[in-house]
């Protein structure tokens, strides 16, 4: 476990005096200063980031018992999750009444596995002791800083665009999302933390449903490349697609003024400017 200060060179300290700035390795055995807020991010939902199962749990887990544990905890605690804790897409939506249904031994299972356990966690723990949790199920999330190996489908499409090659789609690309910028996903988060009540979770997506070839297209028309589609695409299907998410209930953070407002067309516009800086 190593501790080093924040980059001087980013201003915090000046702009910030009363803020402090960790970096730890986490592990089961961490534990950190008391704290007034304790967001837990972890860990990244990119596949090409996954070093193994065992680094999301601990990762997920690790952070949450690091927090428990720290002193009389945090005050409050905003633990980002994922939609896909609910598992596949189902006709009529979802609750959290009804169980997920995740695959829980496929490549990728450790992730939303990893993310459902640590929301147990947290709100047994949160209401065992009378803490403020808040639970944020970030949905798919796009903006800069995407990394060209981030090996999501948004995110080979975006740098196909910017790099002038052609957008090459590997399936129909009928399966659908709920594409939201970063900047409204953090303004929901934000949202979230500040709001009142003990537990509160609630989901943060995009309020335009696209198909992954209609982000494609988007991203094409943009940039004047061409879309390759598979041999014997079909570009519809059936109201819930297989292997789609369900769609995110944002009704509670727009219940206290949170909206989408920024398009998936100008959130690809940004994200394009944004490469030429990295």
């Amino acid at each position: 476990m190593g501790r080093r200060p924040p980059d001087e060179t980013m201003g915090w300290s000046a702009k910030f005096p009363n803020f402090q700035y960790l970096v730890e390795d986490i592990s089961y055995s961490s534990v950190f200063p008391h704290s007034d807020f304790f967001l837990h991010f972890a860990s990244s939902a990119s596949p090409t980031k996954y070093q193994s199962e065992a680094a999301l749990w601990q990762a997920n887990i690790g952070g949450a018992i690091g927090a428990m544990g720290a002193g009389a905890g945090p005050e409050k605690t905003l633990f980002v999750s994922s939609g896909e804790v609910y598992g596949a897409g189902r006709a009529g939506g979802w609750s959290e009444e009804v169980g997920a249904r995740i695959v829980p031994h496929s490549p990728r299972s450790a992730y939303p596995n990893s993310k459902l356990a640590t929301e147990f966690l947290l709100r047994g723990w949160a209401e065992n002791h009378a803490k403020s949790l808040r639970i944020g199920r970030v949905f798919h999330t796009f903006g800069p800083g995407l990394r060209r190996d981030d090996g999501r489908v948004f995110g080979d499409v975006l740098w196909s665009a910017y790099e002038g090659r052609d957008i090459k789609l590997s399936s129909t690309g009928i399966a659908e999302r709920n594409f939201a910028y970063i900047e409204d996903t953090v303004v929901g988060l934000f949202a979230l933390l500040f709001a009142e009540g003990q537990v509160l979770s609630t989901d943060i997506g995009g309020s335009e449903r696209l198909t992954i070839l209609d982000f494609a297209q988007k991203a094409a028309k943009l940039t004047g490349v061409n879309l390759v589609l598979p041999a014997g695409h079909i570009t519809s299907g059936p109201p819930a697609v297989q292997g789609s998410p369900p769609l995110p209930d944002t009704s509670l953070l727009q219940s206290i003024g949170w909206n989408c407002e920024i398009s998936v067309t100008t959130g690809i516009q940004r994200v394009l400017s944004s490469f030429s800086g990295q």
